[in-house]
């Protein structure tokens, strides 16, 4: 996944002070951009199983025009059906960045999104094979006072 988040959303483009989130799910021979900062125990639903992964959290103080760019990876790359919940890595980049950058929390609370993307990182090869199949792509949206491992047991039960 990709998400943007932005200060003002009435402007084109990310700048400083902007920040992207990126949660890879799979990979092979590449890693994020920046350096692992943090690990964080993430609620993972894998194949219909409610999981505790261990998350590593990549910082890249600045890159473009500036904006800030944090990934998390888990252990090891997925595969088959995956259900994160999108709004906790918000959260912990925003952790991140205030530990790590000094962000005040207000800045964090203020930011925009303006998208979410799913699809696939694309390095610079001589030749690149890529393939991969989506049966089913889901966007849930539960009640703050959900808790997050509950609404992620719920994915997982529906998905039986």
């Amino acid at each position: 996944y990709d998400l943007w988040l932005k200060r003002r959303p009435d402007t084109s483009g990310a700048k400083q002070g902007d920040m992207e989130v990126m949660v890879w799910l799979h990979w092979r021979n590449a890693t994020p951009a920046g350096i692992p900062v943090k690990v964080f125990e993430v609620p993972t639903v894998v194949n219909g199983k409610l999981e505790k992964l261990n998350w590593s959290a990549w910082l890249q103080r600045s890159v473009g025009e500036g904006w800030a760019y944090i990934a998390f990876t888990p252990p090891e790359p997925l595969s088959g059906e995956v259900a994160v919940d999108l709004s906790h890595f918000v959260n912990l980049a925003g952790q991140v960045l205030r530990e790590e950058l000094g962000w005040a929390q207000e800045t964090v609370d203020n930011l925009h999104l303006m998208s979410v993307e799913l699809g696939s990182e694309v390095f610079f090869s001589r030749s690149i094979s890529l393939s991969w199949r989506l049966d089913r792509y889901l966007l849930y949206a539960f009640h703050p006072w959900v808790k997050q491992e509950e609404a992620l047991l719920e994915v997982a039960a529906e998905k039986r």
